[in-house]
């Protein structure tokens, strides 16, 4: 009694990899046609989806910078920025990304502070 009870609680852990693999392939599915939306609304609306794309530039370009050793106290140690300092000696020829990521590293990453 007590099995059956669980059973028609939690089911089968067949019944549970069924319903996953259905799952999965209605995500599939879902994630298929959203991708379809977004190619079909960038073709028809170009300039939208410019903005879009810029607005999300500017919310990931912090992270980013973080993620590649752009630090307020300078470079991170071991981190890409670390490694290129390092093997160039700190060189950093006028006018580099490199002087402008830092530089906005430096401020906090804060682009529009």
């Amino acid at each position: 009694m007590f099995h059956s009870i669980l059973d028609c609680i939690f089911g089968t852990p067949a019944n549970a990899i069924k319903t996953g693999a259905e799952m999965a392939r209605a995500a599939a599915d879902a994630l298929s046609q959203i991708e379809d939306a977004a190619i079909d609304f960038a073709v028809d609306h170009p300039v939208y989806a410019t903005i879009f794309a810029l607005g999300v530039l500017a919310l990931l370009t912090p992270r980013a910078l973080e993620v590649l050793g752009f630090r307020e106290l300078g470079p991170n140690e071991g981190s890409f920025t670390a490694f290129r300092q390092r093997r160039y000696a700190g060189y950093v020829p006028k006018k580099a990304l490199i002087g402008y990521f830092q530089r906005l590293g430096m401020k906090g990453m804060g682009l529009f502070e």
